[in-house]
């Protein structure tokens, strides 16, 4: 048993509230800045994301796709991206 006062706080041990509670779903304006905040690192560094992406990115902050398909559409974009680059080299 712990001495008096150094007793854990029961409350601590509990998951928070947002852990508890089903997944909400968020309002557009939410998401849409939550984007913004995710982009402020990259764009402080000077990357410039391609129209696609925003267009990716819009779509799912309406809900038009999910997260999934996001992440399909940037893979096959990095593989064309590649292929690309890997004919370049070739023919060189």
């Amino acid at each position: 048993m712990a001495p008096r006062g150094l007793e854990p706080n029961r409350t601590e041990l509990k998951p928070a509230s947002e852990e508890t509670e089903a997944p909400r779903q968020r309002s557009v304006t939410e998401r849409r800045l939550r984007l913004q905040q995710a982009r402020a690192s990259p764009r402080i560094e000077g990357h410039q994301p391609s129209a696609e992406f925003l267009a990716d990115m819009l779509a799912l902050i309406t809900g038009q796709i999910d997260a999934e398909e996001v992440q399909r559409r940037i893979i096959e974009r990095a593989w064309k991206a590649d292929r690309r680059a890997m004919n370049t080299t070739v023919e060189r």
